[in-house]
C-alpha cells in the first residue's frame, strides 16, 4: 500500500520524550509502569511500559519516548511481588512530551512515588506551585473545643479543585465527600471483667493517617453488663491510612476519643475504671468524610490545646492521593520541619506556608478557610 500523499517521512535528530522518576523504598518489589492518552481510559487501552522485577536500586528514571505533540500522556503505576496481589495504581499523572536531553533525573524518593520532569525541572521533584481555590482559599474548617484544656480540633473539608504544575501539567483534586472514606459501623462486644455496673455505650471509629483522624463511622450502641468490659473489633485496613480511633460516650452522638490503634494494634477492650466519655475530643456532625486535626487524647503525634494559635502545613500526597498533614504535631509558630514535610518530593503544598489559625476556648466554636496561593 502506498503512503498516502498527504504524509511524508523522514528522520528527527532530537528525541522528545517523557521521563517518568519511578521508586519503591522496598528492594523486595517490583514496579509495573503503565501509559494511556486518556486519564479515564479502560483498563484495555492502558499499555505497560513494563514490569520490573524487584531490584537494589528500587526503581529508577524511566524514558517513554513519544512524538512531538501538544497531546496529553497519562501514566499509572503499581506494586508487585510474587505470592501478593498487585497493588491498586497510583493517582494518574500526566505530562507532554519535552525534548529529552542527556542529564536523567534521579527517581523522587517516597514509596513508588511517580512524577513528570522537564529539562527544565530535572531533579525530579515539585517546584513551587500556584493553587487557585474559592476565594483564593482551597480549604475549609470547622474549629471545637470541648470542656477541658487540650480538646480543641479544626475539621477540614474542601471542594474538588485542581493543581496547576510548572511542566504544564494538572493533577485534578476530587471534594473530601469523595476523597474519603468513612469507617463501616464499629462491631462491639463485652468480656467480663472489672467491677463496673450495668451501662449502655454508643461507639465510632475513625481512620487515622499522619496523627489526624479521617472520617467517621455511624453509630454503635451495645448494653454492657455489670462486671464486663466493652469491646470494639478493629475494622479491615484501608490502603493509605494508618489506624483507627475509637469513640465511646455514654450518650448518643456525644463521643469521646478514647484510644488509637495502628493495624498491628487492637482489638479496643475498656479498661477495668470505665471509658473516657466526658471532656477530651468530642464527636462533630462534621467529621463525615473530612480530616479532623484532633488533641492529644487521639493518642498519636498531634495536640491542639483550647485557645491557643496553630498554624497548619496541609499538602496533596501523589502517591496515596490524599490531602494530609505533616506527622509532626501542629506548630504553634511558623515551622520549618512542617514546612519541609509539606514540600517533600511527591508532595504539592497546599498553602505557601503555614497560615494561623486561632482555636476557640472552651466550649466554642467557628469556621473559616485557609490555604490556597496566587491566583492563576
Amino acid at each position: 500500500m502506498a503512503i498516502p500523499a498527504a504524509l511524508t517521512t523522514g528522520f528527527v535528530s532530537q528525541l522528545y520524550g517523557i521521563r517518568v522518576p519511578l521508586l519503591s523504598t522496598d528492594p523486595t518489589v517490583g514496579l509495573e509502569l503503565q501509559f494511556a492518552t486518556a486519564a479515564n481510559a479502560p483498563t484495555s487501552k492502558w499499555v505497560s511500559h513494563g514490569r520490573f522485577s524487584p531490584h537494589a536500586a528500587q526503581g529508577g528514571s524511566f524514558i517513554i519516548a513519544r512524538p512531538h505533540t501538544t497531546q496529553l500522556t497519562y501514566f499509572r503505576a503499581r506494586a508487585w511481588k510474587v505470592g501478593y496481589p498487585d497493588s491498586a495504581f497510583t493517582t494518574v499523572v500526566s505530562g507532554r512530551p519535552q525534548l529529552l536531553t542527556q542529564l536523567l533525573p534521579p527517581p523522587i524518593t517516597g514509596a513508588i512515588q511517580v512524577g513528570i520532569s522537564t529539562p527544565h525541572n530535572n531533579q525530579g521533584s515539585l517546584l513551587p506551585i500556584a493553587v487557585p481555590g474559592p476565594g483564593n482559599q482551597l480549604l475549609t474548617f470547622n474549629k471545637y473545643a470541648n470542656s477541658n484544656a487540650a480538646s480543641a480540633q479544626l475539621v477540614w473539608s474542601w471542594a474538588a479543585f485542581t493543581l496547576y504544575r510548572p511542566d504544564g501539567t494538572t493533577i485534578s483534586v476530587p471534594a473530601n465527600t469523595s476523597m474519603i472514606s468513612n469507617p463501616p459501623s464499629p462491631v462491639l462486644g463485652q468480656q467480663a471483667g472489672g467491677a463496673l455496673g450495668a451501662r449502655t455505650y454508643f461507639v465510632r471509629i475513625s481512620y487515622i493517617k499522619n496523627g489526624r483522624l479521617y472520617g467517621v463511622s455511624a453509630e454503635a450502641s451495645l448494653a454492657v453488663n455489670a462486671n464486663n468490659l466493652l469491646t470494639i473489633a478493629a475494622p479491615a485496613q484501608l490502603a493509605g491510612m494508618d489506624g483507627w480511633a475509637a469513640h465511646i460516650s455514654t450518650t448518643t452522638n456525644t463521643e469521646i476519643v478514647n484510644a488509637s490503634f495502628l493495624w498491628t494494634g487492637g482489638p479496643y477492650s475498656e479498661p477495668v475504671g470505665g471509658a473516657t466519655t466526658t471532656g477530651g475530643v468530642k464527636y462533630q456532625t462534621t467529621w463525615a468524610n473530612a480530616i479532623i486535626d484532633a488533641g492529644p487524647s487521639v493518642g498519636v503525634p498531634n495536640g491542639l490545646t483550647d485557645g491557643s494559635t496553630v498554624y497548619p502545613y496541609p499538602f496533596y500526597d501523589m502517591l496515596s492521593g490524599f490531602i494530609a498533614f505533616p506527622t509532626l504535631t501542629t506548630p504553634t509558630a511558623l515551622d520549618g520541619p512542617s514546612a519541609q514535610q509539606a514540600n517533600q518530593d511527591g508532595r504539592i503544598p497546599l498553602a505557601p506556608g503555614g497560615f494561623a489559625i486561632v482555636l476557640p476556648a472552651a466550649n466554642g466554636s467557628g469556621s473559616g478557610t485557609g490555604g490556597g496561593g496566587n491566583k492563576l
